[in-house]
């Protein structure tokens, strides 16, 4: 029986700090560098034809020839300190459930020749006093992890069609719009 519930809290210890909210995105926002230097941002893809590209910024609609087009690239937001504490608080939770088990069935009583603790009270101790620092250990450590985690999905996606031709720019659009509508 003991051994059931720590596979199981062990097993649910591992769900919670591989969950990721990062899945429920929100439309992509793009941003286009120029042959010129200039750059144009928060902008979503919208359509392409023959030589030109489609893209809405807020309300506008506007059309960029391709040719112009030396970079495009997704710039995602820092998610460092939201998955550091997405990781967290479900790795603190689970930490400190999963030391009150352990602690709570593994705790013996003793007898040191002057005083007898007995199961009860050993389980208490326990719990009350190691729960609270597994607890905190693992929050730390899932805080890590998630920041590490935040980090590695903070980084841009750049596409640069400085030295292709028309066709392959035309190309590498058309996969960046087929990405969009999945």
């Amino acid at each position: 029986m003991a051994n059931n519930i720590l596979h199981i809290s062990l097993r649910l210890l591992l769900a919670l700090i591989a969950f990721d909210l990062s899945s429920l995105s929100q439309a992509k926002l793009w941003q286009f560098t120029f042959s010129s230097g200039d750059t144009l941002g928060s902008c979503r893809l919208v359509a392409l034809s023959t030589d030109s590209l489609n893209v809405a910024i807020h309300d506008t609609v506007s059309w960029i020839p391709i040719i112009d087009i030396v970079e495009i690239r997704y710039v995602r937001r820092s998610r460092v300190c939201e998955t550091a504490t997405e990781y967290a608080v479900p790795s603190a939770i689970a930490g400190a459930a999963v030391s009150a088990i352990i602690i709570g069935l593994s705790a013996r009583g003793t007898d040191n020749g002057i005083t007898k603790v007995d199961d009860c009270a050993a389980r208490f101790y326990g719990v009350l006093f190691g729960a609270p620092f597994y607890g905190a250990a693992c929050g730390i450590l899932g805080g890590f992890v998630g920041g590490g985690v935040g980090l590695a999905e903070s980084a841009d996606e750049v596409h640069d069609l400085s030295g292709m031709s028309l066709n392959q720019r035309i190309h590498t659009i058309r996969m960046l719009l087929a990405q969009e509508s999945n």
